[in-house]
């Protein structure tokens, strides 16, 4: 049964080969005007394609990079640095509050405030952004505030870019709020991981 369904498929995938390459040319979408004879637009604005192909036999050595600012290397590496820091740190915080027992405090009050599994879920991640959202916020304050403005890279004030953050903050906990119950419900659905 299998093998006489692989013949079929073989036989159908020719006849499509044998039909899409032997469709006359009257079938094929045409080609393309030459620039000199299409309608007005980008191909008339382009240069003459005698000048194109002298252009680019004249541009046959390599491109010329300037050697990078003294400025230019200390940004690089300090964001080598401050990536490491940040990648770190994000494994530590969480980690802290896991082992410490922490978060088996903030599970408690979470059921305490929402009652059913749904609103202490909501509750739990809620708290857990606000803590790790105001412990990270010195970092944050340096990598995404003072450092871009340190390099002339930014003319943000303190107050917009705050803002921004708090913005991000609220999109988060909505967002959470409103996806994180799918796996939490999937678990609670299933009688082997039951424990709420």
């Amino acid at each position: 049964m299998t093998s006489s369904r692989s013949l079929v498929l073989i036989a159908l995938t020719v006849i499509t080969l044998a039909a899409w390459t032997g469709r006359s040319d009257a079938a094929r979408p045409p080609a393309a005007p030459p620039p000199d004879e299409a309608p007005h637009g980008i191909a008339n604005q382009a240069a003459e394609p005698g000048q194109l192909a002298g252009a680019a036999s004249t541009d046959k050595g390599p491109v010329a990079v300037p050697e990078p600012s003294e400025q230019a290397l200390r940004h690089a590496r300090g964001g080598d640095w401050l990536w490491a820091t940040e990648t770190l740190w994000g494994l530590l915080v969480p980690g802290v509050i896991l082992f410490t027992g922490f978060s088996s405090r903030l599970r408690d009050l979470a059921r305490r405030i929402g009652r059913n599994w749904f609103f202490t879920i909501v509750v739990y991640f809620a708290m857990f952004l606000l803590i790790t959202f105001v412990i990270d916020f010195p970092l944050s304050y340096f990598s995404e505030f003072v450092r871009p403005h340190a390099y002339g890279l930014s003319n943000q004030t303190f107050g917009k870019w705050f803002g921004d953050e708090l913005k991000g903050l609220v999109v988060g906990l909505i967002m959470g709020s409103l996806l994180l119950w799918i796996p939490f419900g999937l678990v609670k659905k299933s009688p082997r991981w039951r424990r709420w």
